[in-house]
């Protein structure tokens, strides 16, 4: 308890040292910089709307305000919509007769200085050992009852205030003059221009740059609520636009130009939106009333989720300068049938476009990454991927159950893991020479899937690439630049009954041919060295089998459950036989002299 109450004390010995007033005098500004930040200050704004209850009130400018957390923590006998209505009878008096803005300003200003005195107020020590009812400084709520605050608390009391009385007025922050300490202070925009003035200090009417600098403002535009914050290492400010707390975003919005993020997530009632060039982020996710969406020229990024369940968008035009497109920036999208992605884009981000209503896609020749970007598009029929593009990503088009035509260039050389999976509605797919590589699940339940002939090019098929393609036919399975039959290629397919391995396999992999049920006949070619393990296990329609002299590894249980076989000849040259490796229905079998190891049980008779 003592270390809580000691870390609090410090706290706030700390924080007591940050813009305590001025005792020197009001020093000479002329020699000072200017304050590139405060050039972000417009020369008009529409008034702030009349904030009819406490939560539209937004005390805490820099982060949003949880008002159900702060009811239920709130620690006064008032209540705050009582609070409220006093500091609104407050400065209806303070206003009243007042024929100016800057009449009205400077009376909400004289009032605050007056009445609010620097520091902290601590009202004890609770059971826990905690501070009891120590202010929340950047509250202006508290601030009027404890008539005690630091600089933020002075800055946007007054703000506050001003804000009830219609008046724009931006919250800055900054350093202090002089001492170079983190300071907070205030601009009002009266009768057709700025005045700057500090009610922690009782400066009115100071230079614009007074103060050694500003690192952020803020202010109300009619509804909104606009901040601007250095970009850092970048240079340049990042100018913030949302609805304020509690208010309703219009149908039709412009956004003022200079700003750069705009954030209007979930307003169905936003129907129009018009952005200016300066805008580099937008998220206007929910927005099930928008339409159509014009993305400003030089945004190089549609971030993650931007237009994630606009479910009405129709069309969006983006501009040459995008390269990414995010995460989910267009899932759930239904309505947007169409869509050209700009030559510009390099990354389609997980679920780009996912589960959106686009018919056809040509995806551009510069595209590097596209994982699962057109995840489950019910209606997509058509695809047409540029030369250039080198690989078809990670679930690319898993679920896509209406698409029929893909156009695959020459320049692709892998497809990856589960990429057409499921797609029920293609019947054909010409894979071109250049594919090396197709990974699990690539073409998985691709029940309609006729013909995919694989190209010499290709090396590595994984056996479940075409696992549930029950339609495929035999030729799609062994290209002649692959060695190896892949674990599973064929497992579980009923419709082969009779297959001809070519002679360029060296290896029939594990459960390669498992549970084909009609499998009646294979031939097993010169070039196989190596049969794993249940290559063959459950092929019951299975009745012999020639193996070459090439054999010298049959693996466990590689023709187990082959109920069919009653007899079988292993040829010369054969050294290893697993565990189970024949069936127990074989009345003979015929071991040669090469084999050096049998595993347990390897044959149903002497």
């Amino acid at each position: 308890m003592r270390k809580k109450l000691l870390s609090l004390f410090l706290a706030m010995v700390m924080a007591l040292s940050l813009a305590a007033p001025a005792s020197a005098a009001k020093v000479d500004v002329s020699d000072m910089p200017g304050h590139e930040m405060l050039s972000l200050l417009p020369a008009t704004l529409q008034r702030p709307a009349y904030p009819a209850t406490v939560r539209q009130t937004d005390p805490l400018m820099t982060r949003f305000t949880d008002f159900d957390h702060k009811e239920e923590t709130w620690p006064y006998e008032q209540s705050l919509e009582s609070v409220f209505q006093e500091m609104v009878d407050l400065t209806d008096s303070l206003t009243a007769g007042k024929t100016t803005d800057t009449q009205k300003v400077k009376a909400i200003f004289e009032w605050v200085s007056q009445n609010v005195e620097y520091g902290i107020l601590i009202d004890g020590i609770d059971e826990e050992g905690y501070l009891s009812k120590v202010d929340a400084y950047a509250d202006p709520l508290q601030v009027y009852i404890r008539r005690h605050a630091r600089c933020e608390g002075y800055a946007l009391m007054c703000q506050f205030m001003c804000t009830i009385a219609g008046i724009p007025t931006a919250y800055i922050a900054g350093k202090a003059q002089g001492s170079g300490i983190l300071h907070a202070w205030n601009a009002a925009l009266a009768d057709g221009g700025w005045i700057f003035f500090d009610a922690t200090w009782k400066e009115w009417d100071m230079a614009p740059n007074y103060h050694s600098s500003t690192d952020q403002l803020a202010y109300y535009d009619g509804v909104f609520l606009i901040q601007a914050f250095p970009e850092g290492v970048s240079g340049g400010y990042d100018v913030r636009l949302r609805v304020r707390t509690g208010f309703s975003c219009p149908a039709s919005v412009t956004v003022p130009d200079g700003v750069t993020w705009v954030d209007l997530k979930n307003y169905p009632d936003l129907t129009d939106i018009t952005l200016p060039d300066s805008v580099t982020e937008v998220y206007l996710t929910g927005c099930t009333g928008l339409t159509n969406v014009t993305l400003p020229n030089g945004m190089t990024s549609i971030e993650g989720g931007a237009f994630n369940g606009c479910a009405n968008l129709k069309s969006v035009k983006i501009p040459n300068s995008v390269t990414t497109i995010g995460n989910s920036a267009f899932m759930g999208c239904t309505s947007l049938k169409s869509v050209t992605i700009p030559s510009s884009v390099t990354t389609l981000e997980d679920l780009a476009f996912a589960q959106s209503g686009l018919t056809s896609v040509t995806v551009p020749s510069g595209v590097t990454s596209m994982e699962a970007a057109f995840y489950e598009c019910t209606d997509l029929e058509s695809v047409t991927i540029e030369r250039g593009v080198t690989s078809i990503g990670f679930s690319m088009f898993t679920g896509c159950t209406s698409l029929k035509n893909v156009t695959i260039p020459d320049t692709v050389k892998t497809i990856e893991d589960q990429a057409f999976w499921n797609c029920t509605g293609l019947e054909s797919i010409t894979i071109p020479d250049g594919v090396t590589t197709i990974g699990k699940l690539a073409f998985a339940d691709c029940k309609n899937l006729k013909q995919a002939d694989l190209p010499d090019s290709v090396t590595s098929v994984d056996g479940s690439a075409f696992t549930g393609c029950t339609s495929l036919k035999q030729s799609a399975a062994i290209p002649a630049g692959m060695t190896t039959i892949a674990d599973g290629t064929f497992q579980d397919r009923t419709d082969l009954t009779s297959f001809v391995i070519p002679d360029h396999v060296t290896q029939i992999g594990n459960w390669a041919f498992r549970n084909c049920t009609n499998l009646q006949s294979v031939t097993i070619p010169d070039s196989v060295t190596t049969i794993d393990s249940w290559a063959f296990y459950g092929c019951t329609s299975l009745k012999s089998v020639t193996l070459p002299s090439s054999v010298t590894t049959i693996g466990n249980y590689a023709f187990a459950g082959c109920t069919g076989m009653t007899s079988m000849t292993i040829p010369e040259g054969v050294v290893s036989i697993g565990h189970y490796a024949t069936s127990y229905t074989l009345t003979n079998i015929t071991i040669p002299t090469s084999v050096t190891s049998i595993g347990g049980a390897s044959s149903g008779a002497a």
